[in-house]
């Protein structure tokens, strides 16, 4: 599991994304998707102090809301207690874990003919792009996607939007290590005084992804 950290996601960002996809059945996970799949044109609809396409009513009507996170406890606790809290007839949970546990959890699922989670949260662009294109995620365009930049959204828009960014880098207890001893690129790294007294991100991390994709860029398949 993850370790906690501080949650990414507004109140209202929680609502957009989870209403969204309250009254979407996640598609298939294997059969090709082509445009004439996409999500038909639903009426726009204000609700609370954002706009969606989404049928609230049907969406209270089936009553639950699943979501699948990489974020820390506190995060996913906050985001589904405010969607409960201004949706009381939708009754939301979730399901957390690092990125590629998680992933690993949802094609399970799907390859089992399982289709109980509603919304996915992965921690790298990878993972979401894989999951596209292995035609996983419904069409859905929301009307608040004319917020994002393009870059920011799948293409074609409507599968899947990026909530942030982050990084990742060396970093050092100068209290432990002084500056002209720290490490000054990744192949420091490997230095034997290193061993046993550093702490990297899990491996099920999905920030595995974006590592390996760096490293190999700088220093080659081996």
């Amino acid at each position: 599991m993850s370790e906690p950290k501080p949650a990414p996601w507004t109140r209202r960002f929680a609502l957009r994304a989870g209403l969204a996809a309250a009254s979407l059945p996640v598609a298939g996970l294997f059969p090709p998707r082509t445009e004439a799949q996409s999500a038909p044109t639903r009426p726009v609809t204000k609700v609370l102090d954002f706009t969606t396409a989404a049928d609230v009513a049907k969406a209270e009507q089936e009553g639950a809301l699943l979501f699948y996170t990489h974020d820390g406890e506190a995060g996913a606790a906050a985001a589904i207690d405010a969607f409960n809290k201004d949706f009381p007839k939708i009754r939301a949970a979730y399901v957390r874990a690092q990125t590629g546990a998680l992933y690993s959890k949802i094609l399970a699922e799907r390859s089992a003919g399982r289709f109980d989670v509603d919304v996915i949260q992965f921690s790298d662009i990878g993972t979401a792009i894989d999951f596209d294109k292995r035609g996983a995620f419904d069409t859905y365009v929301s009307p608040e996607s004319a917020a994002y930049e393009p870059q920011y959204l799948s293409n074609p828009p409507g599968r899947y939007f990026c909530s942030g960014m982050t990084f990742a880098g060396i970093a050092y207890n100068t209290d432990k290590v002084k500056a002209s001893d720290a490490p000054k690129s990744w192949k420091d790294l490997l230095d034997p005084r290193w061993a046993n007294v550093t702490s990297t991100k899990q491996s099920t991390s999905g920030m595995q992804f974006v590592e390996w994709y760096e490293l190999r860029k700088l220093y080659g398949d081996q």
